[in-house]
């Protein structure tokens, strides 16, 4: 009796132990599988944040960010001067960020997503700037802007009634892109000459983030280049390097590719860059079809950022832009009319061509004022292949960007900042003053984010 007892009492507590072991081995399973779904969120946080910043999030222009300190502080118009820039989607982490129509559209996109398929598993991000370099893309070219490096720490979530939580931090680093205007001027086609300059027209360059023309300007620096040929006369003088596919002086266009016969000539070197560079047409954005028909002005008038016909302005009168984008089929000033930005700010303006218009833009008798801004805030776009007619003055600084359009410069007042089309004439003497500036305010291409560290922990 008394062992059958004992034998029962033993097999008892061996029944139970394989069920405590059972049921820990259950447990344990559960809070690996629980574990691992929240790493799981955790990590798709990280990548749905990095698609989030490669193509939703554009970089501020001018942003008052203190750049030498790691992680980059905020020193104006943050909730939190002096402290990181940070995006957040997570409740116990504020942003602090100069803009608050991005800070909203990072918390709306991050905070507390689900994931499809697992429904009691969620994440929300924040990503603190760690490192960035000057430069912003464009709306009118794919990609761009400075290099930049975000560390974006991700918290996954399984609820029920034992939830796991796992951090994942994760550093992304993107390149910057390539300069948009790396020279005073250059013109993409294959004609002869392909850039003309005669009489006294010249480059030479200056940086506007440094001070004045006057306070920066180099005699060195106003390089030019061309897929075609490059003729120089007059006494005219290119303050930097000439770029060819080839240096040919000899023999007869298209095979001579540079006929120097000016007195001044090229300061720099003639340098053979082996092959064609390759200008994007920009994409234009103004709904189709475009306006044609025609809107002239023959009094000073101030238009809003928008979608407008052929407009012309004529008389010696002012046509007034407002910073934002403008859509013109095409843009005419004539009589002495002047073309300002009032009050300071970033103009792009988008040309059409479409229709009637023989040329596209057309300054001939006008000028641009941008007094106030840099070259890079006055942005003129043309995709199309209709003759563009520019006119310089002691103001008139901006970029055009007109890769299959040939461009006159009408004239000899001087234009301040950078010329792309398919070929460039400047017979009258102006000269092309090249913003150094824009080798890194202006960039396209930007690189890809790649991840460069990572960890994760459980709490």
């Amino acid at each position: 009796m008394l062992v059958a007892l004992l034998t029962l009492i033993i097999v008892s507590m061996l029944a139970a132990g394989l069920i405590f072991v059972t049921r820990t081995e259950t447990l344990t399973s559960a809070n690996y599988t629980q574990l691992a779904q929240a790493r799981y969120a955790a990590e798709a946080g990280v990548q749905n944040t990095i698609n989030w910043l490669s193509n939703s999030y554009t970089a501020p222009t001018n942003p008052s960010f203190n750049t030498a300190a790691i992680p980059v502080t905020c020193t104006g118009g943050c909730s939190s001067n002096g402290s990181a820039v940070v995006l957040s989607g997570l409740s116990s982490i504020a942003s602090n960020y100069p803009d608050s129509t991005v800070a909203t559209a990072y918390n709306t996109a991050l905070s507390n997503q689900t994931l499809t398929g697992l429904s009691s598993a969620s994440y929300s991000t924040y990503a603190t700037l760690l490192a960035t370099s000057s430069g912003t893309g464009v709306s009118w070219l794919s990609g761009g802007g400075g290099a930049q490096t975000w560390q974006i720490t991700s918290q996954g979530t399984v609820a029920g009634i034992r939830p796991a939580t796992v951090q994942v931090v994760a550093t992304y680093e993107r390149t910057g892109g390539t300069p948009i205007f790396p020279f005073a001027v250059f013109a993409t086609g294959t004609a002869c000459p392909t850039i003309n300059f005669s009489s006294s027209g010249n480059t030479d360059s200056y940086d506007s983030s440094q001070g004045t023309y006057a306070a920066t300007v180099q005699t060195t620096g106003g390089d030019i280049g061309t897929n075609g040929s490059l003729n120089l006369s007059g006494s005219s003088t290119i303050k930097g390097n000439a770029y060819l596919v080839n240096v040919v002086t000899s023999g007869s266009c298209p095979v001579k590719t540079f006929n120097d016969g000016s007195s001044n000539g090229v300061t720099g070197a003639a340098i053979a860059m082996g092959s064609p560079r390759t200008f994007s047409t920009p994409v234009y954005t103004n709904p189709s079809p475009a306006l044609t028909t025609n809107t002239g002005y023959s009094s000073a008038v101030s238009l809003s950022p928008g979608n407008y016909n052929n407009v012309s302005v004529s008389g010696g009168n002012t046509l007034t832009l407002s910073p934002g984008t403008y859509n013109f089929n095409s843009l005419k000033l004539s009589g002495g009319s002047i073309l300002t930005i009032s009050p300071a700010g970033k103009v792009v303006i988008q040309i059409a061509g479409a229709g009637s218009p023989s040329k596209a833009l057309d300054f001939s008798g006008g000028s641009v004022s941008n007094s106030g801004g840099s070259p890079a805030d006055v942005q003129i776009v043309y995709a199309g292949s209709q003759d563009i007619v520019l006119s310089g003055g002691s103001n008139s600084s901006g970029v055009v960007y007109a890769p299959n359009a040939d461009i006159t410069m009408s004239g000899s007042a001087p234009w301040f900042g950078a010329i792309v089309g398919r070929t460039y004439d400047s017979s009258g003497g102006s000269a092309v003053h090249y913003d150094r500036s824009l080798a890194n305010s202006l960039v396209s291409g930007g690189g890809t984010f790649r991840l460069i560290g990572f960890s994760w922990s459980k709490f």
